[in-house]
C-alpha cells in the first residue's frame, strides 16, 4: 500500500485520482484504523487540509491505483483561469459532499442492508457523475474497509452481499458487482433516503 500524505503533513498540493481507488482513514486514540472514505478516479483528494495547512486524515492507494498530485498554487491558477472548469469543479464537488454528508448521515440510523445498499448506490452514481459504468463496476476495496466505513462486521457485509445476489438485486463475482435491479436497490436503502439523494445529487 502506497500512501499519498500522512494525517498532520504539511498541505503543499490536491492530488487527483486516474485511476483505482484511494481509500482515507483516521486514527482512533487507541491507534485503530477508522475508514472515512473512498475515492473513485476523477475525484480530488486534500482539499480537507486547506483551513488549517496540515492533512487532518491519511490516505492510501488500493491496489494498482494511479494518481497525480498538483501543487496547490498551480491548481488554484487552472481555476483562475478557466471559469467554465471552475464551475464545473464546485459542482462536482458539491454533489459528492452532499452524498457523502447524507451517507455518513443516515448510516448509523439504518439496517444493514440499507447501510450496504446506500453505499453501492453511492458508488454507483458517483461513478456514473463521471461518465463511468454504474450498473457494473470493480469494489477495489476489500470488504473489511466496507464493514469499517458502514460500521458492521465483515461477516455482516458478506450475508448482506450474499442476501442481494439471492434476491436478484445484484451479481457479485469476486470485486466485480454488477446491479441487475435498479428498482430494488433504491428499496432497500430506503425509498426516503432515495429521494433525499436524488436531491443532492
Amino acid at each position: 500500500e502506497s500512501h499519498l500524505f500522512h494525517a498532520g503533513q504539511q498541505f503543499r498540493s490536491v492530488c487527483v485520482v486516474q485511476s483505482g481507488t484511494v481509500k482515507t482513514y483516521q486514527l482512533s486514540s487507541e491507534g485503530d484504523e477508522i475508514v472515512t472514505g473512498f475515492h473513485l478516479p476523477g475525484e480530488l483528494i486534500g482539499l480537507d487540509a486547506i483551513g488549517k495547512g496540515r492533512h487532518p486524515e491519511f490516505a492510501v492507494a488500493l491496489e494498482d491505483s494511479r494518481y497525480c498530485d498538483i501543487p496547490f498554487r498551480d491548481f488554484q491558477k487552472i481555476l483562475d483561469e478557466s471559469p467554465s472548469l471552475n464551475q464545473l469543479m464546485l459542482k462536482l464537488l458539491s454533489a459528492d459532499m452532499a452524498e457523502t454528508r447524507e451517507l455518513l448521515l443516515v448510516i448509523g440510523r439504518m439496517d444493514a442492508r440499507a447501510r450496504v445498499a446506500t453505499f453501492l448506490l453511492n458508488m454507483s452514481r458517483r461513478l456514473k457523475r463521471r461518465g463511468e459504468d454504474g450498473t457494473r463496476f470493480r469494489l477495489t476495496m476489500d470488504r473489511r474497509d466496507i464493514a469499517n466505513y458502514l460500521s458492521l462486521t465483515i461477516e455482516t457485509v458478506s450475508r448482506t452481499l450474499s442476501w442481494m445476489q439471492k434476491q436478484d438485486i445484484l451479481a457479485v463475482r469476486g470485486k466485480l458487482v454488477q446491479l441487475l435491479d435498479q428498482d430494488a436497490l433504491p428499496d432497500t436503502a430506503g425509498r426516503e433516503h432515495e429521494d433525499l439523494l436524488l436531491h443532492t445529487g
